[in-house]
Order: C-alpha cells, then sequence, then structure tokens
C-alpha cells in the first residue's frame, strides 16, 4: 500500500530490506551506491534507523525466538545496518539518527526485553557519536513520542500471545492463566496490520525535522507529551516504593490477582 502512494515519484525509491540478514543489508548497501553513482550531485544527507519490534509480555513468559527476534531486529541489526553504511556516512559527511525510545530511558513492565534492546541501542548511538564526531559524522540518539497504537511495531502482538501461552507448562498456565488472558485482552486494539497515516501528535514529526536539519544538530532529541513529561519527572523525584506504583499507574494495565491463581 505504502508502494502504491509513492510509485510515480520521481523523489521516492522503495527497498524491500530484511535487516536480521546480512545479505539483504549488503543489497541495500549496493542499491544506495548506485543511486548515488547514477545521480550527478546526489548526497546522502542522512541515515535513519527507524527498525523495530515491540513484543508485550514479561521476561518469564516470552520465548527464546521472541526474545532473540526484538534483540535482531532492534539492536544487533541496527547495529549491523550502521557499520555497514558508515563508510558512506564518512564520504558524505552525512547524519546518523537512531531511533530508541522512552523505554531506554525508564524500563517498563511487560516490556523489559524491548527495554534492553532500547537501553543498549542509546549506549550504542552515545558511543558511536563520540568516534564519528572526528570524522564530521554526526550521530543523534531521536527518542519520539509514543505513537505505537497508530504503527505496527506491535501487529504481531496477537500471535507472539498465542506463541507464549502455548509454550507455559502445567504451573505456568494455573498461576498466570486469569492475569496472562486479561492483560492480552487489553492489548488486542494495538494487533494487526494498520494502514499508513498521518501520526495525531505533530511535534513528533516537527522534533523530527529538526533532527534531520538542525545545523548543527543536538545529540539528543526528545519529544514527549505532557503525561510522558509529568511521569518522567515523577520517576526521578519519588522513592523507590512510590515510583514503582506510579510505573504501574503509567502503564494503565491490568495487574496480576493472586486469587485468581491455581497453585
Amino acid at each position: 500500500k505504502l508502494k502504491s502512494m509513492f510509485e510515480n515519484s520521481p523523489r521516492f525509491n522503495m527497498f524491500e530490506l530484511d535487516i536480521t540478514h546480512d545479505s539483504s543489508i549488503n543489497e541495500l548497501r549496493r542499491f544506495v551506491d548506485d543511486l548515488l553513482q547514477q545521480r550527478e550531485g546526489l548526497q546522502l544527507t542522512a541515515f535513519v534507523n527507524n527498525c523495530g519490534v515491540m513484543v508485550f509480555g514479561e521476561s518469564e513468559w516470552q520465548t527464546n525466538e521472541i526474545i532473540e527476534q526484538q534483540i535482531n531486529v532492534n539492536l544487533l541489526g541496527t547495529i549491523k545496518m550502521t557499520r555497514t553504511m558508515l563508510p558512506l556516512a564518512r564520504k558524505h559527511k552525512s547524519r546518523i539518527i537512531n531511533v530508541t525510545s522512552h523505554c531506554s530511558i525508564k524500563a517498563l513492565p511487560t516490556l523489559s526485553i524491548y527495554a534492553s534492546t532500547k537501553a543498549g541501542l542509546a549506549a550504542f548511538t552515545e558511543g558511536l557519536r563520540l568516534e564519528m564526531k572526528q570524522y564530521g559524522v554526526d550521530v543523534i540518539n531521536f527518542i519520539p513520542g509514543s505513537f505505537w497504537t497508530t504503527s505496527n511495531i506491535s501487529a504481531l502482538q496477537l500471535k507472539y500471545s498465542a506463541e507464549m501461552r502455548e509454550s507455559f507448562n502445567e504451573e505456568q498456565l494455573n498461576y498466570y492463566g486469569d492475569y496472562f488472558d486479561r492483560l492480552n485482552k487489553a492489548l488486542t486494539y494495538i494487533s494487526g496490520e494498520k494502514d499508513p497515516v498521518v501520526l495525531p501528535d505533530e511535534n513528533v514529526l516537527k522534533t523530527f525535522e529538526e533532527a534531520l536539519l538542525d545545523s548543527p544538530p543536538k545529540a539528543r532529541y526528545l519529544c514527549e507529551p505532557w503525561r510522558y513529561k509529568i511521569y518522567h519527572l515523577l520517576f526521578r523525584i519519588t522513592p523507590l516504593p512510590l515510583s514503582d506504583w506510579l510505573t504501574w499507574k503509567f502503564m494503565c494495565f491490568p495487574r496480576f490477582d493472586i486469587t485468581k491463581a491455581i497453585k
């Protein structure tokens, strides 16, 4: 659907990329090389890493395959993709923008795996920024506001939920069953492929435009709704027990009920 929107545009080229396969990454590098050689005066202004998979589910629930998928896409694949493009970035003095997450700042329950990948990506971005600065390449950490309900980052949540439940042993099913079902019922609305839409929060686009065009750019661009600003402030200044309570209030998710667990 996205391709049909832009296929007749002289300024748009689409390449289908699987960031978890080296061959696909190398093919994209060749594709970009060819474009730069074919069009005189064309510059690689910015390279943006925005691949992401987000799976809701407690750490004990998620299968090794689900965990590895998030690591391979969010962290390892992004590192490999970036390394492959670094020679071009040095040549063109491009800027590299890695899209991380508010979860890289504050890990959240049911997103511990996702948060660890984004925190790792934030650390990689900071180290890379220091490395590349001496070569005239800016590296930016872009932290967007929350628009996961309108994106496809959790499009396969129901599929992953079914895999998690299938992997439960009898003790886990009895203990977690009610809580697991209530939580995933609350998550039903985020699953499924969504059509491309204009982001409801215009500030995300405005902040991203600044990350692309500011000269010189900042090392980090943080975009957050007022709800995020308030909670992040409270997370920093409150005692840990209160901060933990606020975290669950921030998530707005069902909680475990021990009276419904079968021991």
